[in-house]
């Protein structure tokens, strides 16, 4: 009884990595026919999706934060947003909007590649029981 193991990656570049080596040209082959079938949206969806998620975009708005916050707290400068940071306050929430949407397009967007992953896995595991 063949048992075929794939894992995918989403991560980068659309790796796929497969242990059997009956299945392994097939699964090679998904990603990039996957990635090669994606229009312009999709393309721009996927990148904002990675980039939003990246450590060192969460660091580098953290760290914007902590300067808007000084600046508006330090007496020597002009405090254009007081105490409760009511302009920031509205600032994050209007990012919150608009980020929480792209977040929610790009992952829908994913949803034909796991219907494509999710063929191969049925394709191989009918391929396994006719080889038993």
């Amino acid at each position: 009884m063949g048992v075929c193991c794939i894992s995918y990656s989403l991560v980068a570049d659309d790796h796929i990595s497969a242990y059997d080596n009956s299945d392994y040209e097939h699964a090679t082959q998904l990603a990039p026919a996957h990635k090669a079938s994606l229009s312009l949206g999709d393309r721009a969806r996927r990148s904002s999706a990675q980039w939003h998620g990246q450590l060192g975009v969460c660091i580098c708005f953290g760290l914007f934060m902590a300067v808007w916050a000084a600046l508006n707290t330090i007496a020597a400068f002009h405090h254009w947003d007081k105490y409760p940071f009511i302009l920031l306050n509205l600032f994050l929430s209007m990012l919150a909007a608009v980020q929480g949407a792209i977040l929610l397009i790009a992952l829908s967007g994913l949803t034909r590649l796991s219907a494509a992953m999710a063929q191969h896995d049925y394709d191989t595991n009918v391929g396994a029981k006719k080889r038993s």
